[in-house]
């Protein structure tokens, strides 16, 4: 597992507080991408939590510049494209019903034909593994300055990483 998927691992299940009060967690997550301004957990924060994760795992954010570190496509400027949605890899998507420059953020955990499976934050409002249509991904990336892909040639191959039965099978 990579040190950032290891980091998002942590966060499992982190949820927003419905009402006046706020997590702090997810608030920190904001601080730590360089946006401190925030203080709430209502704010799209699937690119503070993906940011606050490869931070915490070593990853330097330059290549994004910091007012885009909070937009889903700003990860589109990371490290350097992948293959294809490996396992780790960052996985940037359009927003479905959102305008143009609006999209969403996660790490990918699992792929087949039709769908890529993604931790992230802001996934109903918590940290959790979800489905997306593949053909709804803008792009893959790897953050610099890992080399190796650690993922094998096959997305079949990829272990079962989350909790539930929600998963895919491996002949998905």
């Amino acid at each position: 597992m990579t040190p950032w998927l290891s980091e998002a691992f942590e966060d499992l299940d982190l949820t927003e507080i419905r009402g006046d009060l706020h997590e702090p967690r997810i608030i920190s997550m904001f601080a730590v991408v360089g946006h401190s301004w925030v203080k709430d957990d209502e704010t799209a924060w699937c690119g503070a939590a993906v940011g606050a994760w490869l931070i915490a795992a070593g990853i330097h954010l330059d290549q994004i510049p910091k007012a885009e570190r909070l937009s889903a496509r700003g990860y589109l400027k990371l490290g350097r494209s992948c293959p294809g949605p490996l396992y780790g890899a960052i996985g940037v998507k359009r927003r479905v019903g959102g305008t143009p420059s609006q999209g969403h953020v996660g790490l990918v955990v699992a792929a087949n034909q039709a769908t890529i499976w993604m931790i992230g934050g802001n996934q109903s409002d918590s940290v959790k593994v979800a489905p997306f249509k593949r053909s709804e991904f803008l792009g893959y990336r790897w953050p610099w300055p890992y080399d190796a892909y650690p993922m094998p040639s096959s997305s079949k191959d990829l272990p079962t990483l989350w909790k539930g039965s929600a998963a895919p099978s491996r002949e998905d």
